[in-house]
Parts: C-alpha cells; structure tokens; sequence
C-alpha cells in the first residue's frame, strides 16, 4: 500500500509543539506537588488559588499530571504523523474543551 504524504501545515507543527509545552508544564506542575519544600514551589506563586486547591490531594494529582506529562511527549507520534497519535490528541482536545463546558455550566 502506498502512502502519500504530503508538506506539513503549519499548524500541525503547532500542535506538535504545543503538545510538548503540555508535557513540560504538566511534569513542572507534578514535580511541585510530589516534592514540596523544594525550590520550584516558589512557581505556586503565580497561581495561588490553583496551588491551594491542589496541595491537599497533591500526591494523587501529583501523580496523575506526570502521568499527563508523559502522554503528552507521544507528540513525537505526531510529528511523524502517525494515525495513533491523531486520535491520542483528538481525545485530548475533546477532553479539554468538555472540561471547559462544565467548568463554564458551573460558572468556574
């Protein structure tokens, strides 16, 4: 079967990146909740009211956000244009904007 594949969009190349951004923010987040008296939980500073909410469950959304972190860095899938990881970051997108639509219903 032949494939042809044709030049990147630039917003592929957007997603790809913006993917790997996800995965650096979603480890930096995780370290600051695993490991805290640390020097990174001066960057709980730029979202205080987050940090709050966070800190009490913080071992389980620690976990669960560097369990993010590595999902995302499958972006590498996407810039090689694999069918995997189309579907990976449509489920990730669908599931973000749900996200947003309940948190707009309850008026966060």
């Amino acid at each position: 079967m032949r494939v042809v594949v044709g030049p990147k969009a630039p917003g592929c190349t957007a997603i790809g990146v913006f993917m790997f951004f996800g995965a650096i923010m979603a480890s930096l987040a995780a370290t600051t909740l695993l490991w805290r008296g640390a020097a990174l939980d001066r960057i709980g500073a730029l979202n205080p009211i987050a940090y709050k909410q966070l800190a009490p469950p913080g071992g389980t959304v620690g976990i669960l956000l560097l369990l993010l972190g590595g999902v995302l860095t499958a972006g590498i899938g996407w810039f090689r244009r694999r069918l995997w990881e189309w579907n990976l970051t449509v489920a990730i997108i669908t599931t973000r904007v749900l996200g947003d639509v309940v948190n707009c219903i309850r008026g966060d």
